[in-house]
Formats: structure tokens, sequence, C-alpha cells
């Protein structure tokens, strides 16, 4: 769903939830930071409320409540890359804001606290899966709807199942991961380094930041369909999806190239150089 449509079909419509963007200020030139904040008068509240992140306020993430479907804000943070969420709740601003800003500080297995970036679709989506963990209702309860962003700059709803504990009687406010939660969220090493040299090329820049480490995984689970082992083939093989897409991955020349890889037993990158021969 492109975003217009979702703010007119869900701004228009009589409901006692109100709209709010997440977005990261860092990433937002000057002259459009001093644009929205204009243009928020007030409404936007920072999710840097632990005393340890304060010098990072201005950089970090920020909620800003939209009333009306002609805001601008919405489509000035989407144009500049920035938007990463889009959230309907009953909360209050100030409420949510607080109760989100639990999210950017959590606990490790080992017990050391981590910044995290959880609105990003790769983390949040992980995080909401985790009904059965003593925290979710405290990061996510009050929360009627998130929608988070894709490859080709639409919007999906995420999913987000109810919490399997009842809010604890005193808060908490940190989000303790377990181990299977904190590897999740890790990430692979094999897409970290890759999605580094990707971000170093200007095809990159052509899609939001917030949902680039998810295409440099799909570019690396095409190269093991394709049947590639070595993490040198599936690099070489992820990068061409990444900077020509299925009509690179499915030229002639690869094709051919992968015939000789797994016939003859030999590196992706000597079989490419085989057929430019």
């Amino acid at each position: 769903m492109q975003l217009s449509e979702l703010l007119a079909m869900n701004i228009s419509q009589a409901s006692s939830k109100s709209c709010f963007v997440l977005f990261e200020a860092g990433l937002l030139d000057n002259k459009a930071l001093r644009q929205v904040c204009e243009l928020a008068d007030g409404k936007m509240r920072t999710l840097f409320v632990h005393p340890q992140l304060e010098h990072l306020v201005a950089v970090g993430p920020w909620l800003i409540q939209i009333a009306q479907t002609d805001d601008t804000i919405p489509n000035i943070l989407e144009q500049q890359g920035v938007l990463r969420g889009i959230i309907w709740s009953d909360l209050l601003l100030p409420q949510l804001a607080e109760q989100l800003s639990w999210g950017c500080v959590v606990q490790s297995p080992e017990k050391t606290g981590t910044l995290l970036r959880f609105y990003t679709p790769d983390a949040l989506q992980h995080l909401a899966l985790r009904n059965d963990l003593s925290w979710h209702p405290e990061l996510f309860n009050g929360i009627e709807s998130w929608y988070i962003s894709t490859e080709k700059q639409r919007w999906k709803v995420l999913f987000l199942p109810r919490s399997n504990n009842a809010p604890p009687c005193v808060k908490q406010n940190i989000v303790i991961l377990d181990n299977e939660l904190w590897s999740a969220l890790s990430g692979d090493h094999e897409v970290t380094a890759l999605l580094k040299v990707w971000q170093q090329q200007p095809q990159s820049s052509h899609f939001p930041i917030c949902s680039q480490r998810a295409i440099v995984r799909k570019a690396l689970d095409k190269a093991k369909q394709a049947g590639l082992v070595l993490p040198i083939d599936k690099k070489i093989y992820a990068l061409h999806y990444l900077s020509g897409g299925n009509q690179s991955i499915h030229s002639e020349a690869m094709s051919l190239a992968l015939n000789n890889v797994i016939n003859n037993k030999i590196t992706l990158a000597e079989a490419l150089l085989q057929e430019n021969e």
C-alpha cells in the first residue's frame, strides 16, 4: 500500500485511535529537519529518553502525531528516506513515546546494555513475534496497528500477536533478550559484511536504509537457491543481483558460469572470467 492511500484510509475514519509516524532525525538534511519541526508544532517526542542517550537525541528516533490526511510531514519523511513506521494507537503522544523508548536500549543475555534500532522492519518483526516474553505487553500494548516499509517504498501491516503475559504490576522498563532473540537481532555476519560492501555502491541509495538488510538477505538467499556454497561465490552472485536485479543473475553469461562452477568445481569468479574471455 502506498503511503498516501494508507493515511487517507485510516485518518479519515472516525476512530479514537491516533496516527503517529516514527522517523530518524539524524538522517534528515538540516532544511528538511527544520521544516518538519515547524510543521509538527510541538507534537514531537524523542524516543531517546534514557539519560545516557541524551547526547544522541538530535540524531535519534522521534515520534510525531499526525491529525490530518493532508499533513505534509509523512511525505517529507518518506522522500528523505527516514520514515521508519506508521502507528495507530489509543495512547497519547507522551505515553507512546515513553513506551517505545524502552526498545531503544535492550539487555543482552550477558546482561549488558545495547543500543538497538528496534523499529527497523527486520528487528521489529523478530521482537513482535516474541509474545511469550514478559516485556512484550510493555512494548506493544495500546498499539492497534503498526505499518512497516517494504523494498519498493510500500507499506504493510506488522503481524503483532497478542501478548501471552499480562503487563507486570511493576514496570520493568527494559527489554531483556534471550539467546534466540539476541542471535536473531545480532544479525548474520555474512549479511552484515555484504551490506557494508553494497552500501558503498550507488545502487544502494535507491532503497530505504531500513530495508537494505532485508534486500541483502534476499540476495544471499538467491545465491543459495542457485546452488552456490562457497561464501565468496554467494557474495559475488548476490552483488550481481543487487547491482542488476534478476536480469543480471538470469543472463546467459551467469547461467553458463553457474554450470561451470557445478560441473568443473571452480569458483564463480573464475567461471565468469572464462565467460568474458
